[in-house]
């Protein structure tokens, strides 16, 4: 069993995190288990997409409202690490401070 998700939402082979990790994020919100996500690159969805004549949303979020709602929803925020472009894939930075916000969090709902 699994009590919380920490998603690596770092854009993979693409301007988007990787499709199964937002389908991991969907499935942990729909079991009303909290969800954590982090990533190592800082600019927003919408500056990382090139431009192709398509609106895209600029909300202001790292990658889609769907898979970045549910973070909100546990009351975290995405961690945004800004580590050099050689260490988007290797850097703990973003993944650290995701698992101390985590804690801090669940920490403070224990009774």
């Amino acid at each position: 069993s699994c009590d919380l998700v920490i998603a690596n939402l770092t854009p993979f082979r693409g301007p988007s995190m990787d499709v199964g990790t937002a389908v991991e994020i969907g499935y942990m919100y729909g079991c009303g288990k909290p969800v954590f996500g982090y990533t190592n690159v800082v600019k927003d969805y919408a500056e990382r997409v090139e431009p192709d004549d398509f609106f895209i949303e600029s909300f202001g979020l790292v990658d889609n409202v769907m898979v970045e709602g549910p973070v909100y929803r546990t009351g975290a925020v995405v961690v945004r690490a800004d580590v050099s472009s050689d260490k988007i894939y290797t850097s703990l930075e973003g993944f650290t401070g995701c698992v101390r916000q985590a804690a801090e969090i669940l920490l403070s709902q224990q009774t």
